[in-house]
């Protein structure tokens, strides 16, 4: 086990390609399909949103990274079976459901802004203006998951771009789990059961650090991962379980999971500076913060199998540096009006290591143990617990947000490895895993519950962003064109319309 094991050991390249252990840095067919999936929107924002002198370009330059992976590409990859496949859609179909997306169940509260930048990419003209007590805004928020649900939302209605958002959601969930049940080669055939149950009941053990921190009375479809906001002065921490993330968060969650899962494939030969690259591209446009957090463990796996020179020698190839021109401008885009960040300050030192004790036991660190005591040792997944550990020092947001979105990949490294211990790991062993897996199960199960209830899915169609949330929630979502390069990219913001421009 260990740094052993690869989820394509026997793929081999075209002809003229490189040798065996460098084919197994490229992509495989359906990480090449996760890898474009993250990248679609870029494409449709860069044509819809620049001025088409700066549109083109930017855009043209991204196919020679894009060719070069399909070029490069492993041909004989690990395939799903027919059963398999099967279960991958089935489960998809069914989480995605219960997550609020499907009319018939409960869309938590947070998808009220959702739905309502959803809504305004497709009345509105990109890139979308708005006029606030604070003057002229644009949206700033990270636009990845909404870009294609958007653009099919002009080309048909507001109800079609929530059908859309509903399947391009399932099409996220799909190839993550596919990535999820065919990453170990030698799997038996019924591994696709225990993988696909891991992946949808993987939590930490909230509801342990709730019994402990909580005086009141579970409730019904409880949410409870917040239960260490006591900790860390104060301030609020969770890592949020798989199911959690995609029925509050897919935004964030669907780019981390995929990025992760495909690190995880390739901890033995390790991936391709333009595979990483790639990946890395995508996920910061769909969410910076989980792209923070998973910038050390692509670095990881690109340095891996090769000495730092040759990293060096690959990133300033044509295909790669081809790439930096559409990333500085998402950079300098999603950078506008951002909050600072530091280090939890104030308070005890001592208490808050100790509070960090706590939480990181109860939400990974008895699990890390059992899988990795007698098992799973990888580097990437000690990489992955090394920034568990240290993430809840680090506050960046009113709620937080750096040590809830950057922590993904690192909890789906940690999973990937569960997966595989729990599938070949020796009865006692394997009990305590399932003993720690069925504790934290509690969490997702209650997230289930809520699916459940009654409640508003989001307001009335005239009502644009600033009308559900009364701006109160600017410094995340909006901001100035306060940067000169970025405005004469962009095309001239139009205010969208709302509740207070209908007659």
């Amino acid at each position: 086990m260990g740094d052993t094991a690869t989820a394509n050991p026997g793929a081999t390249p075209r002809a003229g390609a490189p040798g065996p252990a460098a084919a197994a840095r490229e992509f495989d067919l359906l990480e090449l399909l996760a890898a474009a999936y993250l990248l679609l929107p870029l494409f449709v924002f860069l044509l819809g949103w620049l001025r088409w002198p700066f549109a083109l370009p930017l855009s043209l330059a991204l196919l020679p990274a894009l060719y070069r992976a399909w070029q490069g590409r492993q041909l004989r990859a690990v395939r799903l079976s027919r059963r398999e496949l099967l279960a991958v859609a089935a489960v998809t179909a069914a989480w995605v459901c219960l997550s609020g997306l499907a009319p018939a169940f409960f869309l938590n509260l947070d998808w009220m802004t959702r739905m309502s930048v959803l809504r305004d990419l497709v009345v509105g003209s990109w890139p979308l203006g708005y006029d606030t007590a604070a003057g002229e805004m644009i949206l700033r928020c990270p636009p990845g998951y909404y870009m294609v649900p958007a653009l099919a939302g002009k080309l048909s209605s507001l109800h079609g771009a929530r059908l859309a958002l509903w399947g391009w959601t399932a099409l996220g969930t799909a190839l993550f789990l596919g990535l999820v049940v065919s990453a170990n080669p030698a799997r038996k055939p019924g591994a696709w059961r225990s993988a696909l149950l891991i992946a949808v009941f993987f939590s930490g053990m909230d509801i342990l650090g709730w019994l402990i921190s909580s005086h009141s009375s579970l409730q019904f479809g409880a949410h409870i991962e917040w239960w260490a906001t006591q900790f860390i002065n104060g301030s609020q921490i969770q890592y949020s379980s798989q199911t959690t993330q995609l029925f509050w968060v897919p935004n964030h969650g669907l780019p981390g999971w995929l990025l992760a899962a495909v690190a995880w494939r390739h901890r033995q030969h390790g991936l391709s500076v333009l595979a990483a690259a790639l990946l890395l591209l995508g996920t910061v446009f769909w969410a910076p913060l989980v792209a923070l957090g998973a910038a050390p463990l692509l670095l990881w796996c690109a340095w891996r199998g090769q000495g730092w020179r040759q990293l060096l020698q690959q990133s300033l190839r044509l295909p790669v540096l081809a790439l930096l021109p559409a990333g500085w401008l998402v950079c300098r885009y999603l950078t506008m009006g951002a909050v600072p960040a530091g280090a939890a300050a104030g308070g005890d030192l001592t208490m808050q290591v100790y509070s960090a004790i706590i939480f990181s036991a109860f939400e990974w660190g008895l699990l890390a143990w059992a899988v990795a005591a007698r098992g799973e040792r990888a580097a990437l997944l000690l990489l992955a617990l090394l920034q568990l550990l240290l993430l809840p020092f680090v506050h960046f947001g009113p709620s937080n947000d750096l040590v809830m979105r950057a922590s993904i990949p690192a909890l789906v490294i940690l999973m990937m490895a569960t997966i595989e211990a729990w599938q070949t790991a020796q009865p006692l062993r394997r009990s305590a895993i399932t003993v720690l897996l069925a504790i934290g199960s509690v969490t997702p199960l209650l997230e289930f519950e809520r699916a459940f209830q009654s409640g508003p899915r989001y307001l009335h169609e005239q009502a644009n962003f600033t009308d559900v949330t009364g701006e109160s929630v600017v410094w995340h979502y909006l901001s100035p064109v306060t940067r000169p390069d970025v405005k004469a990219m962009l095309k001239p913001a139009r205010p969208v319309p709302g509740a207070a421009q209908q007659p």
